[in-house]
This record gives C-alpha cells, structure tokens and sequence, in this order.
C-alpha cells in the first residue's frame, strides 16, 4: 500500500499521524509505538537514514505504527506494512543480545488517545542556534498552540498515555493477539 503524502525525514512521530489520518477509520484500531529507553539511544537496523550496509542507527526515539496486523515503519529500508514478526527480525536482529544501554523499550498508545492527546511545537529540533537540525514538514505543528509533549510520550517513566514494554514483552503481546 502506497500513501498519499511525502514523509519528512527526522519527524517520525508527525510522520505516524500523517498516516494515521490518512488510513482514517482503520487507524481507530491502530497503535502508536514510540521506541526508546532511559538513555535515549536505541539500536535499530535496516534504517533508510543509516550510511551503513547494516542499516543501523542509534536513535533516541523512533515511532511506528501497528494497525490490522501490520507495522508501519516509514523510516525502515524493508517498506511498508510489515508482520510484525518481519520487522521484529530485521530491525533488532540481535534480539536481546546487544548491550543493555542500547535496548529498546515501547510505549504503545492507542490511536484515539493519541490523536486526543498530543501535540508538539517541534522544538526539539532546534539547534542551539535557533535554526533547524533537520528541515521541518510542510504541515502545520501538530496541536496547534497546546503545549509540546512529545517528550513526555519518549519518557517512559513519566506519567503518560499507554503501556511501557520491553522488546521480548511487546513481541509476545503481539504474537499471542495474531497482530
């Protein structure tokens, strides 16, 4: 399935409600899943912003979408949708073997409450500067004038919407649920 508007590299999170708008009611279903940990340096493979032949990257948080069975990583070199199981082996083909700084831990969120919910100014793509570390969307900020929280959905010992989840954790959730 192709989609209708040009992702923005960087802007994962505002990349996965563009989606979400766009599949409309099946999104109902869907979830957002932010990817992180507490040191904010995540090891992901098979990443299109990699240089490597590996693909690997160290983000300090990535979002993807899991909806009708399917993942939705609009920043992997595999395409998109995926089974979940497909994108598990290719973007942490080392499973729980790597060092544990670099583990991934999920916050999944439920498109609704998402939607509902969040809001960022993009300030956290600002240089010290001022100017930008990557070029913004051409959309408008995502909640208008509310207050940015996006970092509040990376921190995943904060109070906010959805479930906290290790990589063996989520795998199994969604292995026992046929997603």
């Amino acid at each position: 399935m192709s989609i209708q508007f040009q992702p923005t590299p960087y802007y994962c999170e505002e990349n996965i409600w563009k989606l979400a708008k766009e599949l409309d009611e099946r999104a109902q279903s869907g979830q957002v899943v932010f990817v992180s940990n507490s040191e904010r340096v995540c090891a992901l493979w098979d990443q299109k912003a990699s240089d490597r032949g590996d693909g690997l990257v160290l983000w300090d948080y990535h979002v993807v979408f899991h909806v009708d069975g399917l993942l939705w990583d609009l920043d992997s070199r595999l395409g998109f949708p995926l089974p979940p199981e497909d994108w598990f082996a290719a973007t942490f083909p080392h499973g729980d073997e790597i060092p544990p700084r670099f583990l991934p831990q999920f916050r999944l969120v439920a498109w609704p409450e998402f939607e509902r919910t969040f809001s960022s100014d993009r300030s956290h793509m600002r240089a010290p500067d001022g100017g930008w570390q990557a070029p913004p969307p051409p959309w408008p900020c995502i909640g208008g004038d509310k207050a940015s929280n996006l970092m509040q959905f990376v921190d995943f010992k904060a109070p906010c919407p959805g479930t906290v989840m290790t990589l063996s954790e989520v795998r199994l959730a969604w292995a026992l649920s046929g997603a």
